[in-house]
């Protein structure tokens, strides 16, 4: 019996990593989580960020692993890779699954400030940890937010890229 027939949906495992220049993380209020020691602050280790105390990130290292996805159109040693954490994602595909109002949502609040507030940027939603379908280069912020929720709908989830590059 497969998924369909029985109401059991495999489960896609998704996950949002961010491409973001590092001068530009204060102008979209992305800031480092530090530890105290005494009366010193120290990165962690990864590195973790946060969007107004909402969204939580950890830093990647090792940027060859974006090249296949951008390397046409952005070199990734200009910027640092931000993987977000948490469930923020699944409650956003609920959402979408549901047909719940998507506007106050906090990564649809994040992907229009990350538009509205930088040149270049680069949103990568992974399929099955690894998967991407689609790239696209998009300079509007409606067109962009569409392409990212219609990446979720369970009839036929996608990977994707999202890039937004003035040039």
């Amino acid at each position: 019996m497969d998924g369909r027939r029985s109401g059991i949906r495999k489960e896609i495992i998704m996950i949002m990593d961010i491409l973001i220049k590092k001068h530009d993380l204060k102008k979209v209020n992305i800031e480092e989580c530090f530890v105290e020691w005494g009366k010193e602050k120290l990165s962690q280790d990864p590195k973790k960020y946060t969007y107004n105390s909402i969204l939580m990130f950890h830093e990647n290292a090792d940027m060859d692993y974006y090249t296949n996805y951008v390397k046409n159109v952005l070199n990734v040693d200009d910027f640092i890779a931000l993987t977000l954490e948490g469930d923020k994602l699944t409650e956003l595909d609920q959402l979408v699954y549901c047909g719940g109002d998507t506007k106050t949502n906090n990564l649809i609040v994040f992907l229009k400030d990350l538009y509205n507030n930088l040149d270049t940027f680069c949103l990568i939603k992974f399929r099955n940890e690894e998967c991407i379908d689609e790239i696209h280069i998009v300079d509007d912020t409606f067109n962009a937010v569409n392409l990212f929720l219609h990446s979720l709908e369970r009839s036929c989830p996608k990977g994707i890229v999202i890039i937004k590059k003035n040039y």
